[in-house]
């Protein structure tokens, strides 16, 4: 009898010991999509797993960014300016021809508030480089033109454009990332992960107690690491854009990166920050800059429209509007914000 005992208590701490270990976290951090990304662990898996997904992470960088001269985005902005003025037609690699598909979507979706051609704005502009700058109004009104969503026809990877025209991905290519990352984790046995690539987060399953995951909300009216509340979550994602993010300021006047592709300035309305919840990182990315640009009002009534996303905004004057759906996933936990409806 003490022996049985002793047996079957030394297999209950080994399978204890096992189960601790399996849900210790494995942290994986690395520079790439020019911010740091996270990739955390919940699993009994390898350290290829994550080796792996960040070496999609490189592959997609090279292929989406504008700043690598022989991505296929900066291929075709290169071919497009040499074309200025004229019609041009330029073949797209197929993963980058999705991506802008569904990014056109959401600009005819937004009525070209949100624009995936606004690569010569963003040049103008320089938000978040050395050479950030408020433009004169006659630089913004000669490159307006260069922005005319409708001057852009993709068929299946044939894109056509006008000429001067350039492509800029930035706000949806992390999402179509980390989607990615999610599909090459699975492949590798992960059923428990975060994915945080610069602020998109993307988390698989539950975590190893069963429980919901908690992201906390960053407060965009204060500095890194306040939160305004926590969302749970379970096996989806989750990507904020604010004003808060990238910007810099002149007299007193803050201008930040999130322009509006149909006057060259930068949004204005009374949003500090737009959070979308949703399965598709892809979706959360476009949606977050899309809704920020619609404001509060149109933005909540394109949320209760659509039943495949949730969203949260922060005004300015500290008020939280939630999307009737996330009502029981959010918990405010500062007191500096109140919760708001329309």
């Amino acid at each position: 009898m003490g022996k049985y005992f002793l047996y079957s208590l030394v297999f209950f701490t080994l399978l204890f010991t096992q189960c601790a270990k399996s849900v210790e976290p494995q942290r994986y951090n690395q520079f790439v999509l020019a911010t740091i990304c996270q990739i955390t662990l919940y699993d009994e898996v390898g350290e290829s797993a994550a080796d792996r997904a960040f070496e999609e992470l490189a592959r997609i960088e090279s292929v989406f960014s504008r700043s690598i001269p022989s991505s296929d985005v900066a291929t075709f902005n290169r071919l497009s300016r040499e074309s200025a003025g004229e019609m041009m037609e330029y073949d797209l690699t197929p993963e980058v021809a999705e991506v802008l598909s569904l990014a056109l979507d959401y600009g005819e979706m937004s009525r070209g508030k949100y624009n995936p051609a606004v690569g010569p704005l963003v040049d103008l502009w320089g938000i978040g480089t050395d050479d950030a700058r408020v433009p004169l109004d006659g630089e913004i009104v000669e490159v307006l033109p260069l922005l005319n969503l409708e001057d852009l026809n993709l068929d299946g990877t044939l894109l056509t454009a006008l000429g001067g025209t350039e492509l800029d991905l930035g706000s949806i290519a992390k999402g179509y990332a980390a989607d990615r990352v999610k599909l090459i984790l699975e492949e590798e046995g992960v059923e428990r992960a975060i994915v945080n690539l610069g602020g998109n987060v993307l988390v698989m399953g539950n975590k190893p107690d069963r429980s919901l995951w908690k992201i906390g909300i960053q407060n965009p009216l204060s500095d890194r690491g306040d939160y305004v509340g926590i969302i749970s979550m379970e096996s989806t994602s989750m990507v904020t854009s604010g004003n808060y993010e990238r910007f810099f300021e002149v007299d007193g006047v803050r201008y930040h990166h999130i322009l509006d592709g149909n006057t060259g300035y930068p949004v204005e309305n009374n949003l500090a920050a737009c959070t979308i919840v949703t399965p598709r990182s892809i979706d959360a990315d476009a949606l977050s800059t899309t809704l920020y640009s619609l404001g509060l009002e149109e933005g909540m009534a394109f949320a209760e429209a659509h039943d495949y996303f949730e969203v949260l905004f922060i005004t300015k004057d500290n008020k939280i509007y939630l999307s009737s759906g996330l009502e029981e996933d959010f918990q405010l936990t500062n007191g500096d914000f109140t919760l708001s409806r329309l």
